[in-house]
């Protein structure tokens, strides 16, 4: 499927994070991890109205708790409005 963002969004590929530590005083299911603050993304397409200097394949931290996920035709896509990146990372 190929979605083209709007309103100043961008779709982004979440990058898998790193296991996180566990309490031991508070019983949860063994699948649970509870969400980073902050996450390290790829970005797949952005929206022409965006203002901020960022491209495709670009990857990028962002506030995770901003992120909607939109189901799609059994896919699902991650949208980020451009207010929500915090860095570009680069590899110089």
């Amino acid at each position: 499927m190929n979605i083209s963002p709007v309103n100043r969004m961008l779709v982004v590929d979440p990058t898998p994070g790193s296991s996180t530590d566990e309490q031991d005083s508070i019983l949860v299911p063994d699948d649970y991890r509870p969400a980073q603050l902050h996450a390290v993304g790829r970005v797949v397409a952005i929206s022409g109205d965006c203002k901020i200097e960022v491209k495709e394949n670009d990857k990028i931290v962002y506030d995770n708790s901003m992120v909607q996920e939109v189901k799609l035709d059994g896919s699902t896509v991650y949208l980020l409005l451009e207010n929500y990146v915090m860095a570009v990372l680069n590899n110089d």
